[in-house]
């Protein structure tokens, strides 16, 4: 079955893949409760996911997973936070994002395990996306079109009327 999921909704969770990371952020709770969306820069070395940075066979000993080469630019990952109530939120979640761990020279990436926990500020590297990406934008977005949509008609239909009036047609 994983199989079968694994290849409409992408890449498999099972399969060979590079070495997962963890990596921990802060964001205020008020943001997990209303499921914000939020983009974190990342770091160039992660703690591996396997022994959370204490060092492992999957990481050579080292406790670290390298996310991007030395000169290339930072990576920024875009999540939308689940939404939590207000005891879940206090506890944080984990989000498992495929493909944006570490990398392998023959495999695809492996997973990013985002620990997001609640605090009083974001974190370095996270900021909140505009809000126009909630999920009430489209219908806010939507309503300001139509009203903008009418006024400029009503506009242009008095301006046509007043140089009718002026030509004399009327």
């Amino acid at each position: 079955m994983s199989k079968v999921l694994g290849r409409v909704l992408g890449p498999s969770l099972t399969g060979p893949r590079g070495p997962d990371v963890l990596h921990r952020v802060r964001v205020p709770a008020a943001w997990l409760e209303q499921g914000k969306a939020i983009e974190l820069t990342m770091p160039r070395h992660g703690s591996c996911a396997e022994c959370e940075g204490g060092g492992c066979d999957r990481c050579s000993r080292s406790g670290a997973v390298t996310l991007r080469g030395k000169h290339d630019p930072a990576e920024v990952v875009s999540v939308t936070l689940p939404r939590l109530d207000t005891s879940a939120a206090a506890n944080g979640v984990c989000l498992r994002i495929p493909e944006r761990g570490g990398s392998a020279f023959d495999r695809p990436r492996g997973l990013l395990l985002l620990r997001v926990a609640p605090g009083e500020q974001p974190g370095p590297g996270v900021r909140l996306v505009c809000d126009s990406l909630s999920p009430a934008a489209p219908q806010v977005a939507r309503r300001r079109l139509v009203v903008t949509s009418l006024a400029l008609a009503l506009t242009l239909s008095l301006v046509f009327f007043l140089l009718l009036k002026l030509s004399g047609w009327l």
